[in-house]
């Protein structure tokens, strides 16, 4: 298979199991990724299929998870892709609220709120999680409340 098809195969099949995961079907979607990539990623998905296998597992071991999203929201944002180190900052909060750790996700949100702010994109697009818009609405401090409310979620999610 031609490199390039090789990796749109890639791609589509990552975002099959995303559509699995935000259905409700964890396992499902945990199933897809392993057979999407049977002998591993290739170097241009390494990163997309550790950041969605963090969220396949983020309800049952929230500590790793978000452990591995931290790490994977830094190495973007070195890399100077801001929105996805926003959206993955976004899953560090959302991690952190999911455990309790309301003062983590706060300063979570505020970088997260930083980054979109610096790369000059005060809007998003109409895909956010509502778990993301949800965590940054409720843990965005005062100083930073306008960051949120121009988050949506797409209906019906």
């Amino acid at each position: 298979m031609e490199r390039g098809l090789e990796e749109l195969v890639g791609w589509t099949r990552s975002r099959a199991a995303w559509l699995r995961l935000v259905s409700g079907a964890a396992r499902d979607a945990a199933d897809a990724l392993r057979a999407a990539f049977p002998s591993g990623p290739l170097d241009e998905h390494r990163d997309a299929v550790a950041a969605l296998g963090a969220l396949i597992r983020l309800s049952a071991h929230p500590g790793t998870s978000r452990a591995q999203l931290a790490e994977l929201a830094s190495a973007y944002e070195r890399r100077g892709d801001a929105l996805t180190a926003f959206t993955l900052t976004l899953w560090v909060a959302h991690a952190d609220a999911l455990s309790g750790r309301t003062g983590a996700a706060r300063r979570y949100v505020a970088h997260a709120c930083e980054i979109g702010a610096a790369a000059g994109f005060p809007r998003s697009n109409s895909w956010w999680s509502p778990e993301l818009v949800g965590t940054a609405r409720e843990s965005a401090p005062l100083e930073l409340a306008d960051c949120a409310p121009p988050l949506h979620a797409p209906p019906g999610r």
